[in-house]
Order: C-alpha cells, then structure tokens, then sequence
C-alpha cells in the first residue's frame, strides 16, 4: 500500500488502525489508495479512516443465509 500499488482495499470485521503495532505506517498507505471499503458494527479507528464506511449486520439482525469472506 505504501508504495501505492494498491487501488481497492476491502476489510471486513478488523481494526488495523486500533490493532496493528505499527499503524501510523497502515494509516500513510491507507491514504494512497483510491478505495478503501470497511465492514465494520460500529465506527471504530479503521471506518474513521476509510473511504466508504458500511455497517455489518449484527448477529441478531441476520438469517446467517450469507457471510461476507
């Protein structure tokens, strides 16, 4: 990502900005890429940072008819 080989990033429940023990070096490629797309329950560090913030269903409001991998 640093090196802005990456167009589209899709994370799907992770908190790297909260978790990773170097995120400021996560956050700096984070901002080269064109599209960043996170699943997330809630607004955490990582949906703050991305381009498109999508909330993930909770376990009580799906059929589990579908996973997102």
């Amino acid at each position: 990502m640093n090196a802005g080989n990456v167009h589209t990033l899709i994370m799907s429940g992770v908190n790297p900005v909260y978790t990773l023990a170097d995120s400021k070096s996560f956050v700096s490629g984070l901002k080269k890429v064109n599209l960043s797309v996170t699943f997330s329950l809630k607004e955490d560090e990582t949906a703050e940072k991305a381009t498109i913030a999508a909330a993930a269903p909770h376990y009580l409001e799906s059929w589990n008819d579908h996973m997102l991998v």
